[in-house]
């Protein structure tokens, strides 16, 4: 971070352990994002024991010195060796802003990363066929308000649990070569009223036509069937169209595929995770996993661990959820208390914006 905030023409990482394959590839990374923004400084690897640091500050007698991490903080033996003759400071995350320790340098000028740079800094990745969607499909501000509709009008299907049969409609709708479907040629013949009084509320947003409310005869308009393509995910496109439109976001994603370790070797299993939604703001990424209707304590663990393994340790994790809040049980609530994870109920997604902007502003 600190060379993003001050070029320097070499950098000297000092490793207190051994010096891992895993390692190597976050250097690799962290030079790859210099590059990106037009910084090339050379990178030098120092192996020495922590006493012999003076032999490393001779040699570089003009260095300033980023005691980020915690380990060479705490470190007296480092600190009698270096504070006379240099500059040193170290990176707060909390505050998104670096904190003279002792020389002249102070408050240098942080670059507000978007949200690949952040995943690669932690030494992951974001798989290249990441995004189930592009942004063109969020380009109009017509569409974006369409699929705002759409979900209000599943969000009240998800409160009597057909939503997963009212949204199999569109999704087979999307997926049909002449974008046709028989509507009581599926197997769920039994719910046919209760799904004709929703589809005949996309009627009326011109997604789709219904023929023939006899023979459930119905034709998605092929302009929205990108909406529908994959099955479940109209509740990460609202809160990614809320976070989007809320202008509050350095960046904002959704669909991404993360590769743990970010090592794409072919012999081997990847170990890698989607996360549903991330915003950044100020280097401080937020992750948000989407749930239809029920909170388990899988669900809790899962966002806990992919905000903390990706984001650091100054990420939030969300877990977003279509249930009004008593429909949460407490049980549920404790265990998310307990690891710091924010649930944000059916009431709490329609305010999506402000809550953000009031942790943003706490943070």
């Amino acid at each position: 971070m600190s060379a993003l905030a001050y070029p320097y023409d070499t950098i000297v990482t000092v490793w207190l352990q051994p010096y891992r394959h895993t390692d190597q590839y976050v250097v690799a990374q962290h030079i790859n994002i210099l590059k990106e923004y037009q910084l090339k400084p050379h990178f030098i690897h120092w192996h020495q024991p922590l006493d012999q640091l003076n032999e490393l500050m001779d040699r570089y007698p003009d260095a300033d010195i980023d005691l980020t991490s915690a380990t060479l903080h705490r470190s007296m033996r480092l600190f009698t060796a270096i504070t006379a003759t240099h500059n040193i400071f170290y990176y707060d995350h909390q505050a998104n802003a670096f904190f003279s320790i002792a020389g002249t340098i102070d408050h240098l000028t942080v670059q507000n990363l978007h949200i690949r740079h952040s995943i690669e800094s932690c030494g992951a990745a974001v798989k290249p066929d990441s995004l189930h969607y592009s942004p063109k499909d969020f380009q109009s501000e017509n569409d974006r308000a369409i699929i705002k509709k759409i979900y209000k009008i599943f969000s009240d299907s998800i409160e009597n649990g057909a939503y997963g049969l009212i949204e199999a409609f569109p999704y087979a709708l999307s997926k049909s070569k002449n974008n046709i479907l028989y509507l009581f040629d599926t197997p769920q013949r039994v719910e046919r009223k209760g799904a004709l009084r929703i589809l005949s509320r996309l009627e009326d947003l011109d997604i789709l036509s219904i023929y023939d409310a006899n023979q459930g005869k119905i034709k998605m308009n092929p302009k929205y069937a990108h909406i529908f393509k994959v099955m479940g995910q109209i509740l990460e496109m609202y809160l990614y169209i809320i976070c989007y439109e809320s202008n509050i976001f350095d960046d904002v994603k959704m669909s991404m595929r993360i590769d743990f370790n970010g090592l794409y070797i072919n012999d081997r299993f990847e170990a890698t995770s989607e996360i549903d939604l991330i915003t950044i703001k100020n280097n401080h990424p937020n992750y948000l996993s989407c749930k239809l209707s029920k909170v388990h304590q899988e669900d809790i663990y899962e966002i806990y661990t992919n905000a903390h393994h990706f984001g650091g340790a100054q990420a939030l994790a969300l877990l977003a959820v279509s249930s009004k809040a008593r429909k949460i049980n407490a049980y549920m609530n404790a265990k998310a208390k307990e690891l710091e994870v924010m649930i944000l109920n059916k009431e709490d997604l329609v305010e999506l914006d402000h809550i953000f902007t009031h942790v943003i502003n706490a943070s």
